[in-house]
């Protein structure tokens, strides 16, 4: 698929902008041998993209982990995974933010897609416990990416795929109309996930 390979090859420019080129192809190796070994978890479009992202941070583990420390490695995969393109993806947030008359809805509606579209719900589920105009709340009690790493001995790396959220949660910390959190991680040793955004307008009127 396109959208697979286009992917492949940003994260693989990432690994040689930060390892050298050399190490890449290492990784780039190891990660095709991942992806052969793993077509047994592809039941659904989701995970077949899903998979290159956990398939390309589990091959950079098992090439460069041994060489680093815990928190040298961690840094590096944060540089592949999201930080190398943080600033980009958050200038179109900001820009949608600050021209959305109503973000919360936009953010919601967003949320919802991205349930079947990036998601599926095959190795993910997802439930939602609240939807109305003052909240949106679901939890995610099943996990690709926790499951995948766990069967891999790795499931520390799922923090940093939490991590990901950050990009665009960290935008509305404080925003006057919309506001997210995440309570609990699967990740962090919890049963489940939880999301939760706020419509700010609502919750200041109630104030």
């Amino acid at each position: 698929m396109l959208l697979e390979w286009y992917m492949e090859k940003a994260l693989l420019k990432g690994v040689k902008n930060k390892l050298g080129r050399k190490t890449a192809e290492v990784v780039s190796r190891e990660y095709k041998d991942i992806v052969m070994e793993s077509q047994h978890w592809v039941v659904d479009r989701p995970t077949q993209f899903n998979l290159v992202f956990v398939a390309m941070s589990l091959a950079l583990y098992r090439v460069v982990r041994l060489q680093e420390t815990k928190e040298a490695f961690e840094d590096i995969l944060r540089y592949v995974l999201y930080q190398r393109t943080q600033r980009k993806n958050q200038k179109w947030m900001r820009l949608f933010l600050k021209i959305d008359p109503n973000p919360f809805k936009r953010i919601v509606l967003i949320s919802k897609s991205k349930h079947d579209k990036h998601y599926g719900n095959n190795h993910f589920t997802h439930e939602v416990t609240e939807d109305n105009a003052h909240f949106f709340i679901h939890h995610v009690k099943k996990c690709f990416y926790y499951n995948f790493f766990t069967a891999h001995h790795t499931p520390e790396l799922t923090a940093i795929f939490c991590e990901m959220d950050n990009v665009w949660g960290t935008l509305i910390e404080n925003h006057p109309k919309v506001r997210f959190s995440r309570p609990q991680t699967i990740a962090q040793g919890d049963s489940h996930c939880v999301f939760i955004h706020e419509n700010m307008t609502i919750s200041k009127k109630r104030a």
